[in-house]
């Protein structure tokens, strides 16, 4: 019955949203389309039997065990389950792809025996893991159970199921249960079914737990998790430190819980999330407790730190969540991207999302409550910049049998705690009502339900509306305390509105709102400057883009958002749109040898409209060099490190590359790699003419090493005195021989000059073999009344001699 009224009031919310929104064409759809998330897997055979039955030993070489059938991973298991050996600074190596589908099977590591060592799947693929409470696979369950500082990486997994229950806290991922302090890699799970059932329970796609996960993806698959306390479900995992570079797709998330539940499309909590895309994909959690408290996002339900460079589509979010006790309460965040986000949200994306909860509590005691935060983007957030909303629909329910509740519903937030900056809403139905024997509490704005903080340089052209006409309803924002500066509202609604804010208490200037509002507030304690009412085609008017772009001129902010344009496509109806300057990935091209220069190419769009970028080394500080716009999509740096690591392919060198696009930092790690057939050039010797006479001159200086003709990075010929330094550049490549013309000044002075010659491929100084130096003679010293001067030059030399034989050959005649 639950799943039939959700089906209900989600069709309900996504006809309302059409029949208002003004920007829809017709045939066009808003919100989540149906039938989204994974399609119905099919239950394998049950084996009866389990792999540990038919192990078979492997051999070890050189810490490493090469793994090329299934019973040797299974012997791999037994060895755990035994106690013998947690395989720490060992390395399983997986030759070749293998079925498990024939028996049950029992994780590598368990909480008495974790897996310590390393293992790499080689891009080889582990087709049909099957593990039921009939496996005896303990509380941490996975191909892997319980792994603790290892590594795990390269590998595929595919037609998995996993369905176990405990009585105590369970760990369940296709790939592994808990990963604590390790890390997991360039690994994908597709057409798998996890389930977890438990008091306390972590389910994930690929990791029920885990400190970091990067390069991973899942799809085609069904994570559910049920808990009698606490429930984290993800489609990656169901709780970790960190995920990045991942993708979710085609994926269903569900959670039942009688107390909290974390729920998101790739995790249900996390630190931080970084650079990852979820698409057609269901989330949905019914909980149902004396006191129920739900965080649910289409990406993570709670984000401790950051939510930094993704995108969301064809998702659909809905809870349903109720109370009945006497001193019961729900609370309730939801987000098409975030439930709660601590901290941040950057650079989103969301499109064609549905968001909707169901939230009450049915106690007629005075003790009942019931607060529910719904947006496009975070149910609560504390600053959310760069992110925009469009096809969405986004509803909040909250209702209670006696007292206290509040609902708060917005376009791009529920409750948003510190700022909203450079934020589009575009084609959004928002919704919201409260039910309650008392005086209705629901707050709905375009951008937020309820702000703090402040909101710059945004839109929200939506369709708002209400079940119950005592809802407060803003353009911007429902109830505001949060300072409004260069905005504007585009409303369309049956209901009494207000242009800006239903209420507000703080300051708002520069921002519009079209004439079908009642007024710009329905309650005002703060104050409004330059703040008016459009009409249509003054809204779709150039000089309302010039005035959005103006605003900055006057303002004495070092960095500027001037990122108005109009909207000649009429994908916004024809008002104003914001054209963002957008990173949509990252190219490390390496140098072809160590110690040359790391060349960074950001890609993007829009990014000619970011006047302040830099690219640091560390977070506002060690700048990388030649940091330049070269156009709309591409913003170019370079690097020069000096620690290079040698590994089995070759050099490489890892870090983190801050970059800030007009005050906003966002980080990107990565790695180059000098192959090792990428051979490193060095000089050997050099050969020239090591004299010169006083008048100095060019010495032809040839460089003669190994892998010269692979070199493209600067060389630099110094020759050093102790009176002055000569650098030139300028080389002629001829094979695997350079040659430098190395030009050198005259000797004017006493002493013969000698300059001592070193060579720098790129930031690398050359050892060479032997010593080199160039002499510039001293001028031959003046003979000044010397009797052997006979034609009186003030020089010794031979033409004295032949001034002699003229007056000798004179006196004759």
């Amino acid at each position: 019955m639950k799943k039939a009224f959700l089906s209900v009031l989600l069709v309900t919310v996504l006809c309302l949203g059409l029949s208002l929104l003004p920007t829809a064409a017709e045939g066009e759809t808003v919100g989540a389309p149906e039938g989204i998330g994974a399609p119905e897997l099919p239950i394998p055979t049950i084996p009866a039997d389990n792999w540990l039955d038919y192990a078979e030993a492997v051999e070890e070489k050189d810490d490493v065990y090469e793994i090329t059938k299934a019973e040797q991973l299974a012997w791999i298991a037994k060895q755990t389950v035994m106690l013998k050996t947690d395989f720490s600074g060992k390395t399983l190596k997986l030759m070749n792809d293998i079925d498990l589908s024939k028996h049950l099977w029992t994780p590598i590591g368990h909480k008495d025996m974790a897996f310590k060592g390393s293992f790499d799947g080689q891009n080889h693929t582990v087709k049909g893991l099957i593990i039921t409470d009939d496996a005896n696979a303990g509380d941490y369950v996975g191909l892997f159970g319980y792994v603790y500082g290892g590594l795990l990486q390269n590998v595929t997994l595919t037609d998995a199921y996993l369905k176990v229950s405990s009585s105590s806290s369970l760990y369940v991922g296709t790939l592994v249960g808990d990963a604590d302090d390790s890390s997991i890699t360039n690994c994908s799970v597709s057409n798998a079914t996890v389930s977890g059932s438990s008091s306390f329970c972590h389910v994930g796609g690929v990791a029920g737990s885990a400190s970091s996960i990067t390069n991973c993806s899942v799809s085609s698959a069904s994570v559910r998790g049920t808990a009698s306390s606490n429930c984290h479900v993800g489609g990656v995992a169901g709780s970790a430190s960190s995920i990045t570079n991942c993708n979710v797709s085609c994926v269903s998330v569900s959670g039942t819980t009688t107390y909290s539940c974390y729920a998101g499309g790739a995790a249900g909590s996390a630190h931080s999330i970084t650079n990852c895309s979820v698409s057609d994909v269901s989330v949905s959690v019914t909980a149902s407790s004396d006191s129920t408290l739900c965080y649910v996002g289409g990406v993570a339900g709670y984000a401790k730190y950051s939510i930094v460079n993704f995108s969301v589509s064809d998702v659909s979010v809905s809870v349903t969540a109720s109370s009945s006790s006497s001193y019961d309460s729900t609370l309730c965040y939801v987000g098409g991207v975030a439930g709660y986000a601590k901290y941040s949200i950057v650079n989103s994306s969301v499109s064609d999302v549905s968001v909707s909860v169901t939230a009450s509590s049915s106690s007629s005691s005075s003790y009942d409550s019931t607060l529910c935060y719904v947006g496009g983007v975070a149910g609560y957030a504390s600053s959310i910049t760069y992110c925009s909303v469009s096809n969405t629909t986004v509803n909040g329910t909250a209702s209670t049998s006696s007292n206290n509740y509040n609902c708060y519903v917005g376009g791009v937030a529920g409750y948003a705690n510190s700022s909203i900056r450079n934020c589009s809403v575009s084609s959004v139905s928002v919704s919201g009502s409260a039910f309650s024997p008392s005086a209705s509490n629901c707050r709905i704005g375009g951008l937020c339900g309820y702000a703090d903080g402040s909101i710059s340089n945004s839109f929200a052209v939506v369709s708002l509306s209400s079940k119950n006409d005592t809802s407060g309803i803003g353009g911007l924002v429902g109830e505001n305390s949060a300072t409004i500066t260069n905005c504007y509202a585009h409303v369309t609604t049956d209901l009494p509105w207000y242009g800006i804010a239903y209420t507000n208490s703080t300051t708002v200037t520069n921002c519009y709102y079209n004439n079908s509002a009642a007024a710009a507030f329905k309650e005002n304690t703060g104050r409004a400057f330059d703040c008016k009412v459009m009409t249509d085609d003054e809204m779709k008017a150039d000089a309302f883009v010039s005035a959005l772009n103006g605003y900055w001129d006057d303002v004495t902010d070092e960095i500027k958002y001037k990122y108005w344009s109009k909207d000649t496509a009429n994908a916004n109806g024809g008002f104003p749109i914001l054209t963002i300057p957008k990173i949509t990935s990252l190219e490390v091209v390496a140098p072809s040898f160590k110690g040359g220069t790391i060349q960074f190419r950001f890609h993007g769009e829009n990014l000619d409209k970011a006047g302040n970028v830099t690219v640091s080394r560390y977070s506002s500080s060690d700048y990388f060099t030649d940091t330049a716009v070269v156009d709309p999509t591409l913003i170019t740096a370079s690097y020069t490190p000096y620690n290079w690591s040698e590994t089995e392919e070759g050099y490489t060198y890892s870090g983190t590359a801050y970059l800030t696009l007009d005050g906003v930092e966002t980080s990107y790690s990565y790695t180059a790699l000098i192959p090792l057939e990428a051979k490193t050039p060095k000089v050997t010797s050099l050969s020239y003419t090591d004299t010169l006479s006083s008048a100095g001159g060019v010495v032809d200086v040839t460089l003669i090493g190994e892998n010269l003709s692979d070199f493209d990075d600067t060389l630099t010929l110094t020759a050093s005195s102790s009176l002055t330094t000569v650098r030139t550049t300028e080389v002629e490549r001829v094979g695997d021989t350079l040659c430098v013309l190395l030009p050198l000044p005259a000797n004017v002075g006493r002493s013969d000059i000698r300059y001592s010659l070193s060579v720098s491929l790129g930031s690398t100084s050359q050892s060479l073999s032997t010593s080199y130096t160039v002499t510039v003679k001293a001028p031959t010293p003046t003979e000044e009344n010397s009797p052997l001067d006979l034609n009186g030059d003030g020089h010794v030399n031979v033409m004295d001699v032949i001034y002699l034989i003229g007056r000798i050959t004179a006196m004759v005649s």
